[in-house]
């Protein structure tokens, strides 16, 4: 077996087995001591692949692009306003199904890009693929075509970000994601709230 795929497997393993240990104990009651026993591996080999234990959320955050992508891609068709209240709501759905992880998961993503005062790079690929879906809205006459789609892209991500920081359940996310796409919507859209 390769180094390259050595250390692959390690990283593999302490993200595991550090999930594992949150599920069952929760996030903040978990420390790096308890995550290297389980990996029968010394502190400093947890801290060559991980600064410190938040860095495991922003990874943990990255294994779910390729989720985010496949939901995008899922809705690719249909009315632009059904198909991104679809995305939000399948997006919220995995959300919630994972909560007490994700939520922490979210935290860390937003204060570590406050931190490095720039865009977390997840947040990005999120923005930019909704930057993707209003061109295509634009192309369709659905989006107007005035106005810029980064800036809109923006907009969305941010009230996407907004409804899952003040919900503690899908239900009331989701209501109040509606609300607020509707009123962005009369603006991005051009079309009346439904």
């Amino acid at each position: 077996m390769s180094r390259e795929t050595r250390k692959a497997r390690t990283r593999e393993d302490i993200v595991r087995r550090a999930v594992e240990l949150f599920k069952r104990k929760g996030y903040d009651q978990v420390t790096v001591e308890e995550i290297t026993t389980a990996c029968g591996i010394a502190k400093g080999t947890f801290f060559n692949y991980f600064p410190r234990k938040e860095h495991l959320l922003l990874h943990l955050s990255e294994t779910y692009l390729p989720l985010m992508t496949a939901i995008i891609e899922r809705h690719a068709e249909g009315d632009w306003k059904d198909r991104l209240q679809r995305i939000f709501s399948d997006l919220t759905e995995l959300y919630f199904r994972h909560y007490d992880l994700l939520r922490r998961v979210l935290a860390e993503t937003v204060r570590s890009a406050l931190e490095a005062g720039e865009e977390s790079a997840n947040l990005a690929v999120f923005r930019n693929k909704l930057a993707s879906l209003l061109e295509e809205g634009k192309k369709t006459g659905q989006v107007r075509s005035e106005g810029d789609a980064g800036s809109a892209a923006s907009v969305l991500l941010a009230l996407y970000m907004s409804s899952l920081l003040q919900g503690k359940d899908r239900d009331s996310v989701m209501a109040s994601m509606r609300a607020q796409l509707n009123t962005v919507w009369e603006g991005i859209g051009g079309g009346k709230s439904s």
